[in-house]
């Protein structure tokens, strides 16, 4: 078997990734250190692994869907060796994994025709890749990605894990898409909050929009695979671009489109979408594998594993998913009078896979499922501006409920609509598509996901991530039915949106080159000051400081005895509740005072409530304004506690 082409798709496209962000301050060497592991510990045995496991791909399938199987091979391994104490340790499974798959893997795979759109479609997407190397530039960060880089350096602790901004509080949140930066990091000596916030940053959103392509590409060809592939690429709020044109009257017209921040500003998001697609095209080849009479115990396996993985990257996945395919399922026995359909054995695979982890998100006091979603229908929809200019009181507000709905949607809806009647009217005349099951599959998650966004409110909109899987499903499903039905009047509907989305992404190209001043003396002391913290502490310490930043968490990489409260269930629970959200952390809070005040009791209490085995006093002259940091002074530390 030749490795040679598919892994060399496989390392351009890291480098690919690579590239955007060393072209964005971020160091070389960092870079090369970063896409040697990406080939070698995730790439080369992915690859191997895939062609074992699939060996029907071609070429293109072979490269994209061998990167997903590398970094759901990586999350495993990370996950065993987190269990055994020894995280960085997880290229050796890998490695291991790769080298049994090798010996049972012998044919290539057939090469992919007009295959040349893979790269272009991924050196696009790097293009939007926009985050800069917070280790040369702590002014310039993503707020979300700087608390993400905080959870990736809580990883690394254990499998039970505490809150990093407020030490000693659980932390049940999905962290299954933290593994790849956090052991990469920790394996190759660098900061957690480079690889998570820029090196590593771009790599899951490209593979989302990739493995969108190979996807549609499967079920109606080449075509549609690049029509999937900018449908995710392109998505945004059409209100966005035309702001940026210089027509601020859009700004009434926005309709909370937020796709394009969970693809690429939520690590978790973005690897849930990934996984979520991954587990779909695995049940899209078990519904094969059985309508060819094969029973597929091996696809059985792989849907299974897939979606554990994709339920603890983001929790909205799982119940998209199974529902989806359960409703799909009901609607096909339903129409064919008969029970016995795969797609109810594809869902209790879904279920068994996801169950564990989701119960415990969900069931979980410490985690968001219970603090933040409340049943409040079409909250989504009476939140958006359009709506809101025209006032909830007036009947003419809910005729604007399909506008709103393509707005958000995008132009893959007005596709999806044409491909559904042509598909209904192809089963009504005997001429169902071959892989009808699977376009019932996406349509189940289609709806299951909107249901779900529609039903449910939380605090900031956070209930239209179930409505993300939901768009993903769409870029598939719309762009295999344009390319199948010949839908040229949904073209022609989709052509502004498309013209929309190459607007943003040239203006949030444009933004993120543009050159940014050199960081201050006082920035680059304080950096010093937490690097020299991070090599003297033990993992496990204690910090101690009067900090609301979010700074000290991600970048001295240890727990903080209370950072902020602000990301925490109990503050959103509290605020729901109309109570003050600060009201069950103020004895902490006077607690971690009395012990910067030099009180040793209070000091030894931190050190219960945390577990940690030292504490170290701080003080962090990074304070706030205007929601950016601004260095006062250094970043001073002192033993405080501890053998």
């Amino acid at each position: 078997m030749s490795l040679l082409r598919p892994l060399a798709c496989a390392a351009a496209l890291c480098a690919l990734v690579l590239a955007r962000p060393a072209h964005l301050d971020a160091a070389w060497s960092a870079a090369a250190l970063v896409w040697v592991y990406l080939v070698a510990v995730v790439a080369l045995p992915g690859l191997l692994l895939r062609r074992w496991l699939a060996p029907d791909d071609d070429m293109l399938e072979w490269a994209t869907f061998g990167l997903v199987a590398g970094l759901v091979l990586h999350l495993a391994a990370a996950e065993l060796c987190l269990r055994l104490g020894a995280p960085t340790m997880a290229w050796l499974p890998c490695m291991f994994a790769g080298a049994a798959c090798w010996r049972r893997s012998q044919c290539a795979p057939a090469p992919a025709p007009s295959s040349w759109w893979w790269l272009a479609l991924a050196a696009a997407a790097c293009l939007r890749a926009h985050h800069r190397d917070p280790s040369s530039r702590p002014a310039d960060y993503d707020p979300d990605l700087l608390w993400h880089a905080g959870n990736a350096a809580e990883y690394l602790r254990g499998p039970i894990m505490q809150d990093p901004r407020v030490a000693g509080l659980a932390f049940d949140y999905h962290v299954h898409a933290y593994a790849l930066p956090a052991v990469a990091a920790r394996s190759l000596g660098l900061e957690i909050a480079s690889c998570t916030m820029s090196l590593l940053s771009a790599l899951v959103p490209v593979l989302v929009v990739l493995v969108g392509c190979a996807l549609a590409r499967r079920i109606a060809g080449a075509k549609a695979g690049v029509a999937a592939g900018l449908a995710l690429l392109l998505a945004c709020d059409p209100a966005l671009a035309l702001r940026a044109l210089g027509l601020q009257a859009a700004e009434a017209w926005r309709s909370n489109a937020f796709f394009e921040a969970g693809l690429w500003n939520s690590p978790t998001t973005a690897f849930g979408l990934l996984l979520f697609l991954a587990t779909l095209e695995r049940v899209c080849a078990f519904l094969r594998a059985t309508r060819a009479g094969s029973v597929g115990w091996s696809l059985a396996a792989q849907i299974v594993v897939s979606a554990w993985a994709m339920a603890g990257a983001k929790g909205s996945t799982a119940p998209v998913l199974v529902a989806g395919l359960a409703a799909a399922g009901a609607w096909l026995a339903w129409r064919a009078r008969s029970w016995r359909q795969p797609l109810f054995a594809a869902a209790l695979l879904a279920l068994a896979g996801s169950a564990p982890v989701f119960a415990r998100l969900v069931g979980s006091h410490d985690g968001y499922a219970q603090s933040m979603f409340r049943v409040e229908p079409f909250a989504a929809f009476v939140d958006a501006a359009s709506v809101q200019a025209v006032g909830l009181g007036s009947p003419a507000a809910w005729l604007l409920f399909p506008a709103w709905l393509l707005l958000f949607a995008g132009p893959s809806l007005a596709w999806a609509a044409r491909g559904a009647w042509r598909e209904a009217r192809g089963a009504a005349e005997g001429a169902a598509s071959p892989d009808v099951g699977f376009r019932a599959a996406l349509t189940g998650c289609v709806l299951a996901g909107f249901g779900a966004a529609l039903l449910v409110s939380a605090a900031g909109l956070s209930q239209l991530f179930f409505a993300y899987n939901s768009i993903a499903c769409l870029a598939v499903l719309g762009a295999s039915a344009c390319a199948s039905a010949g839908a040229a009047f949904a073209t022609l509907v989709a052509a502004p949106f498309f013209l929309c989305g190459a607007v943003r992404l040239a203006t949030q190209v444009q933004h993120h080159a543009r050159p940014r001043a050199q960081p201050g003396v006082e920035a680059l002391r304080w950096l010093d000051d937490v690097a020299a913290l991070r090599r003297d502490s033990r993992e496990d310490a204690l910090l101690v400081a009067r900090s609301e930043t979010l700074l000290l968490s991600a970048y001295a990489e240890r727990r903080v005895a209370l950072e902020t409260p602000r990301f925490t269930p109990i503050w959103h629970a509290a605020r729901r509740a109309g109570r003050d959200p600060r009201a069950p952390f103020l004895e902490l809070a006077q607690e971690a005072g009395r012990a910067l005040s030099g009180d040793g009791e209070a000091m030894q209490a931190l050190l219960r409530r945390s577990g940690a085995s030292e504490a170290w006093l701080v003080s962090d002259g990074a304070r706030l304004v205007d929601g950016r940091p601004v260095f006062a002074g250094g970043c001073a530390a002192r033993k405080a506690a501890g053998p």
